[in-house]
């Protein structure tokens, strides 16, 4: 996929080995980075989105999936980045997209902010989602609407 070439050359033209060192130490050598700090990457995603645009629809899911097939940690930022800029146009059953994300290459970074991801989600897709996920729970318990819950 050319956009995630594109990303990959960027991020490795722009990292530095020796913050990629103690970067993948602090995360117990679970994943591999390029060396970009966070203000670093996000300056440089901000910049490839205004450049190249961001993706939406099964595109999007593909360039996030490919983001996550990589070793280097920067790149599952960089989807995640562009997947919460995308999430308040998403369907209800992105649900499930975010859950497949969740459990792929989980540590508490991405975890930390797939959970972030979902409440938004959830928030600007509640009444569809609360009638699926809720299990039938009372309102004060699901904090569904007792209009979204009384089809269940």
């Amino acid at each position: 996929m050319q956009y995630l070439q594109h990303v990959q050359s960027i991020f490795l033209e722009k990292g530095d080995p020796e913050t990629a060192q103690g970067q993948m130490r602090y995360m117990r050598n679970q994943f591999e980075f390029y060396g970009l700090k966070a203000g670093r990457w996000m300056e440089l995603s901000k910049e490839i989105f205004k450049e190249k645009g961001i993706l939406e629809g099964e595109e999007l899911k593909a360039l996030v999936r490919f983001c996550f097939e990589d070793v280097h940690r920067e790149l599952h930022y960089f989807a995640l980045e562009m997947v919460q800029k995308t999430l308040k146009k998403q369907p209800a059953e992105f649900i499930d997209f975010l859950e497949e994300l969740i459990i792929t290459k989980s540590w508490w970074d991405t975890v930390d902010w797939l959970a972030k991801l979902v409440g938004i989600h959830f928030k600007s897709t509640r009444s569809s989602l609360c009638q699926q996920l809720s299990g039938g729970w009372p309102p004060a318990i699901s904090g569904c609407s007792a209009s979204a819950s009384s089809s269940n």
